[in-house]
């Protein structure tokens, strides 16, 4: 029997939450009556070695202003909007492959069998040069694997953010109204990014009148 196959893979889970670092105030009003919403969980891959597995799971709420009723979401320091890897498996294959000159296969492989992170050599040359990743991806590694599917669900404006999901009984009749995507920046330095819904019947009534 190999060697290999007597090893008893470790699994090691970090828990990151929102609630860590709750933003201060609302980005519209500026009110500080501030109550969490929703919350979505998030599971990244971290950087493991040969016995362990790690990966972190990442509570990302959406709040809502009890004043004016907006909500919004605030990126983590140290998570990235809809990332699926932590930096520290980011920063690895980059290094493996800028400046020690492997091929994003190589490393793709080594993470796979070493490390416990399962990643697709595009997903690394996308890291490496996303500007023409597609260009040097070997035809036998152009079918988009697990981690690039849904990428409908990432919305990408100067930063990125994993727009969330709301529970069925949470969603409201009138969603086909019109939502504005605001983005600005919290006096700490996290961008927010919040939705303003427009009420298309009250402009109605308006225009309406004489």
């Amino acid at each position: 029997m190999n060697k290999s196959q007597n090893i008893k893979i470790r699994k090691e889970v970090r828990e990151i939450s929102d609630l860590d670092h709750p933003p201060q105030q609302c980005p519209q009003c500026e009110s500080k009556e501030i109550r969490r919403k929703t919350y979505h969980i998030r599971t990244l891959q971290d950087m493991g070695d040969i016995n362990t597995k790690r990966i972190v799971r990442y509570e990302e709420i959406t709040w809502e202003c009890k004043k004016c009723h907006v909500t919004f979401v605030v990126d983590h320091h140290l998570i990235k909007g809809g990332a699926r890897y932590t930096d520290s498996v980011i920063d690895y294959a980059k290094y493996r492959v800028l400046e020690k000159g492997d091929s994003a296969n190589r490393v793709a492989e080594d993470l796979n069998r070493l490390h416990h992170v399962k990643v697709s050599t595009k997903t690394i040359l996308n890291w490496v040069n996303p500007e023409d990743a597609n260009e040097k991806l070997p035809t036998e590694f152009k079918r988009v694997g697990e981690e690039e599917r849904n990428l409908s669900e990432v919305l990408s404006i100067d930063g990125t953010f994993k727009s969330v999901k709301q529970k069925k009984n949470e969603i409201r009749r009138d969603t086909i109204n019109a939502s504005l995507l605001y983005l600005t920046r919290q006096e700490d330095g996290r961008l927010v990014v919040y939705w303003h819904e427009e009420n298309p019947k009250k402009k109605s009534r308006k225009s309406g009148k004489k």
